[in-house]
């Protein structure tokens, strides 16, 4: 009889090694998110070291507002949330853009439609360590 490997090796669970380990609170809150965004109150502030532009360069830092009026077709990749969105202020031209999952460090939620900006009181997700990482790898 033929030996089988053990349940978690790689003859069973085929991973790619360069898949960064995930903090699995980001994305069940980013799957928390994708399934709000379609209620006209709700918004995110998503804050990452940077995010990757369609050419694959780096755009310095990442603070996107995610509401049904400026994400849009949001996907869960293998490596980050791919989505479009608008970069500047008062274009319409949409780019789809990847956020990977190890450089997010904040994430913030709230309801509030008085216009204020997001407070301390909606952090619903904080991870200093990662964000202390990404600090002295952009420095």
């Amino acid at each position: 009889m033929k030996p089988t490997a053990p349940v978690g090796s790689r003859a069973i669970l085929p991973l790619p090694l360069d898949v960064p380990p995930v903090d699995l609170r980001v994305l069940a809150l980013l799957q928390r998110m994708m399934g709000e965004l379609d209620q006209q109150r709700v918004q995110y502030l998503i804050t990452g070291s940077y995010f990757l532009l369609p050419d694959g360069r780096r755009d310095y830092p990442a603070h996107l507002i995610f509401h049904r009026k400026t994400a849009w077709n949001l996907e869960p990749e293998e490596h980050g949330l791919a989505c479009e969105v608008i970069l500047q202020a008062g274009s319409t031209k949409r780019t789809r853009i990847l956020i990977p999952y190890d450089v997010i460090f904040r994430i913030a939620r709230k309801t509030r439609t008085d216009g204020s900006g997001f407070v301390e009181r909606d952090i619903i997700y904080y991870n200093e360590t990662v964000k202390k990482q990404l600090l002295a790898e952009t420095h």
